[in-house]
């Protein structure tokens, strides 16, 4: 018997500890999830997004969903908006269970509910909202993206701590089968992944970890004023941006995105510019690459030299993405390509330490078009100031996004602009409905930002309102009734607060500072009773015009039923407060 299962129990309890978690087998669902799901580097809110654990799951925890290495919420217009040809579109489906074994039982529910959610015709009738949610997303993004012939990737991960050394033959052969079956019905449209992960798995991807130190071997070099210009080889280039995937036995390597975290332009593989890059890089003979790539643009903090190897520290790739990923595809679907270790790349290499040069080069080289919409604020001074004044407290902004994660912060105390955005619009702005289904599309308006994100706005109120709803979705989790509508009330919950203690409708964030003080004392069942009362009236106000719950929650007429209804009981007392 090995002691794998011991060490992970080891880690779920140090990241329950870390995390603030008190149900182990919720850690233990969170930090395997992050584990499998690491090279996408997931925001905290994307996370609790695709967490579809509870009564009538279908026998999963966790629905993710992927476009491009892009995780794609309901908001996911600005994920799918300029994507490029055969885009690359994944779906994952887990199951975490703090078990030393895998049964075929389990593994029965897992085939039977990725079965029904590869079925676009089955209504996911018996199943929670959540999941169903999730399944018509999926399908919606498959029928949006079809024309640009998507390739489709499937997996389906049922996670334990089980012991590697016991095998469990039996229930294998049963996934195997099941495998060749789901793909059977998708007539080779989708690749099908369907894998058990035990202990021994998962202490191996816990083992490796990221690294933000990469050695880069270059041939020949220009020296300037905190810069080097170097060219390398299109092998030792390769190698810089790949890792070993941590899926595959060492030898497969899969492109390192999170050295592209700063660069918010995402592959576009169907441009002219890129289809000549790769025919040149096709060409073993060619010597017209150079003709069609502007070079590549690393920020890092410290570079050291020894020979022609050089030690680049906090690496960022902030220009070159399309290049590299030419690089990395070229190589990848030609392995036995001549001339990769001959021919070369110019690379610029920019040292600093300060954040605000660093900041200027990110900006000025990632002002194209972005994926997420709040990726290009990140330099802005009151981001900046936001992650200091939130530093200060023990909370960590991911003004770049992953940074903290990186550096081993817990997940528990990083908190996004996006999220940071929302709980504005929902508070400061009386919009629960645009917090909850989009965010992602009002950011991306300039003017609408700066309503949001605002330097006379006191830093104080941005810290309030995080630390408020972040409460206030502890508290939805505590209970199971309740925990089935988190993503539907939980932007309600706050605005109807907010509310309530300022007697008006809030119109701009400024108005919060009134009642800042009250938002940081109010006491969790005080709360809890709010969040039963908008489950009702979520509930009663869809049975009313006859529709489902999420459509309500998206709609600007139950936010205004509920802002109605918040001034309507500061007439009468809120018997939740009279009580305290």
């Amino acid at each position: 018997m090995s002691h794998y299962p011991e060490a992970i129990e080891a880690l779920t309890d140090k990241y329950a500890e870390s995390n603030e978690l008190d149900d182990i087998t919720y850690a233990f669902q969170r930090m395997t999830t992050e584990l499998v799901l690491r090279q996408y580097n997931l925001l905290p809110e994307d996370l609790d997004d695709g967490d579809v654990d509870g009564y009538m799951d279908g026998g999963i925890d966790g629905f993710y969903l992927f476009v491009n290495g892009i995780y794609v919420d309901e908001d996911d217009k600005v994920v799918v908006k300029n994507v490029p040809d055969k885009p690359k579109i994944e779906v994952f489906l887990i199951q975490n269970k703090y078990t030393n074994c895998f049964t075929e039982e389990a593994e029965l529910k897992l085939f039977n509910v990725a079965s029904r959610v590869l079925d676009e015709n089955d209504d996911m009738g018996g199943v929670k909202q959540s999941v169903g949610r999730k399944k018509r997303l999926f399908h919606k993004v498959w029928r949006k993206l079809i024309g640009k012939m998507p390739v489709i990737t499937f997996s389906v991960l049922y996670i334990t701590k089980a012991d590697p050394d016991k095998g469990f033959q039996s229930v294998r052969r049963l996934v195997e089968s099941h495998r060749k079956l789901l793909e059977e019905r998708q007539y080779g449209e989708v690749k099908i992944d369907f894998q058990l992960i035990n202990s021994l798995d998962l202490y191996n991807l816990k083992k490796k970890g990221f690294s933000y130190t990469k050695e880069l071997v270059i041939s020949n070099r220009i020296t300037a004023e905190h810069a080097e210009i170097v060219t390398v080889t299109l092998e030792s280039y390769y190698n810089f941006i790949t890792q070993p995937s941590p899926r595959g036995d060492g030898k497969v390597r899969e492109i390192a995105a999170h050295l592209f975290d700063d660069n918010v332009r995402d592959f576009q593989g169907g441009v002219t510019v890129n289809q000549n890059i790769l025919e040149t890089l096709k060409d073993p003979e060619s010597k017209q690459f150079w003709w069609y790539n502007n070079g590549i643009t690393i920020i890092c903090s410290d570079a050291t030299g020894k020979g022609n190897t050089y030690t680049l520290k906090d690496v960022q790739i902030v220009n070159g993405l399309q290049t590299s990923y030419c690089i990395y595809n070229s190589r990848t679907s030609n392995p036995n390509i001549l001339n990769f270790d001959s021919r070369h790349v110019l690379v610029k290499i920019i040292i600093t330490e300060d954040s605000a040069i660093r900041d200027s080069v990110i900006k000025a080289t990632n002002s194209q078009t972005g994926i997420n919409a709040w990726s290009l604020y990140a330099t802005d001074r009151i981001q900046r100031s936001i992650e200091d004044y939130f530093l200060l407290r023990g909370l960590f902004y991911d003004r770049r996004k992953g940074y903290h994660r990186n550096n081993g912060q817990p997940l528990s105390k990083i908190v996004s602009i996006n999220f940071v955005g929302q709980c504005m619009i929902a508070m400061g702005l009386s919009q629960p409905d645009t917090a909850r289904a989009r965010p992602n599309s009002f950011l991306s308006v300039r003017d609408q930002y700066r309503k949001v994100f605002d330097e006379s706005i006191d830093l104080h109120l941005y810290f309030v309102v995080t630390k408020f709803q972040k409460r206030v979705e502890s508290v939805i989790r505590e209970t199971s009734v309740y925990k089935a509508h988190y993503t539907d009330i939980r932007f309600y919950v706050s605005s109807y607060l907010c509310t309530y203690l300022a007697q008006t409708r809030i119109a701009s964030p400024k108005q919060l500072m009134c009642i800042a003080d009250e938002l940081l004392v109010i006491e969790n069942d005080v709360i809890s009773a709010v969040v039963g009362d908008i489950v009702q009236a979520l509930s009663e106000y869809s049975s009313s015009i006859g529709s489902d719950l999420s459509k309500v929650a998206k709609s600007k007429e139950f936010r205004e039923h509920v802002i109605s209804k918040a001034l309507d009981d500061v007439l009468v007392g809120l018997p939740a407060f009279k009580s305290h």
